[in-house]
């Protein structure tokens, strides 16, 4: 019983200590700081902005902010200029955004500018996803009975099996 107490210690005492170890390695070396010494956007604001673009486009689902830098506008507000990946779900296609925005204090966001920056080539490697195509079972069968017959063929027909004393 004593064994069996000191074994189950000695495990948790272990477990503890790797994920102590673990949770300092991430925070200490895998966390994400703000670039040079900037503030970090805060989410709320990140937030209204995809908001403010799903309410034109609702079929669009957010994917990642590529990335959000603010900058002094020449009104001596803040404007932020991003990038965001979006989801099209009509189509199962990504899109990409490059968006100049404010954010009133109320959470008011105003969209200076809005380019689309990539877009699915109908001819190209990203097509919009489209339903599967089969054909009929006659059709099939039809195939392989024929690749059957050609692959019988072609082993009657291999060197050696045939006679050549005749």
């Amino acid at each position: 019983m004593k064994t069996d107490l000191a074994i189950l210690g000695a495990v948790a005492l272990v477990m503890a200590y790797f994920f102590w170890n673990t949770s300092s390695l991430t925070t200490a070396r895998y966390a994400d700081p703000a670039p040079s010494g900037n503030t970090p956007v805060p989410r709320s604001i990140i937030q209204a902005i995809i908001e403010k673009i799903q309410a034109g486009s609702p079929w669009l689902q957010p994917v990642n902010t590529v990335f959000i830098n603010p900058q002094t506008s020449p009104q001596g507000g803040t404007e932020y200029n991003a990038r965001f990946m979006f989801l099209d779900t009509r189509g199962f296609f990504g899109e990409q955004y490059d968006v100049t925005a404010t954010v009133s204090p109320e959470g008011l966001v105003n969209l200076l500018k809005k380019t689309f920056t990539s877009s699915p080539a109908p001819d190209g490697p990203f097509e919009r996803f489209s339903p599967d195509k089969y054909q009929s079972y006659s059709d099939i069968n039809t195939s392989l009975g024929l690749q059957l017959r050609q692959a019988l063929q072609q082993t009657r027909e291999l060197p050696g099996t045939t006679d050549v004393s005749a």
